[in-house]
């Protein structure tokens, strides 16, 4: 499977983490209306979840070229889900198109990575999840944004 490499600095240490390239998992990568995002920042804001805010530090494509981050907004948002009676991190990689859309490029693991290549309809579970079912999330999501953005 194709990887992004995403390293991420929280309380002093770094970290680097694998996801795994949505269009080649299921030929195309799953675009949101900004309405999501939204109704994401609102979850947020009525203090559903506990937020952790680290610092996203770079962010490499599958072929090895370093995405250059700063000024862009991407996030990758990392959070215990149900999935098949377990908790499991979900890692999401995202991105905020021109058009204001919402691009989902890259998830993890690679239990979830794989279960999604087999049926997409899985990956949608975890991304409604943070917006509607909060009773599937455990309280802490980690969001990682570059220095220069906010949500």
């Amino acid at each position: 499977m194709k990887t992004w490499k995403v390293t991420s600095q929280f309380r002093g240490k770094i970290y680097t983490h694998d996801v795994f390239d949505l269009k080649e998992l299921k030929g195309d990568y799953v675009i949101l209306k900004e309405k999501w995002l939204d109704n994401f920042v609102k979850s947020i804001e009525n203090k559903n979840y506990q937020i952790e805010k680290i610092n996203l530090l770079s962010l490499v494509d599958p072929e090895g070229k370093e995405i250059t981050i700063q000024g862009k907004f991407i996030m990758y948002i990392i959070f215990n889900c149900l999935f098949a009676e377990h908790y499991l991190p979900i890692r999401l990689l995202m991105g905020k198109l021109q058009s204001g859309e919402i691009i989902v490029f890259a998830i993890g693991p690679e239990p979830f990575a794989k279960a999604v290549a087999e049926d997409e309809r899985i990956l949608f579970h975890p991304l409604f999840s943070l917006i509607e079912e909060y009773k599937n999330i455990e309280e802490i999501v980690i969001l990682a944004l570059p220095k220069t953005i906010e949500p």
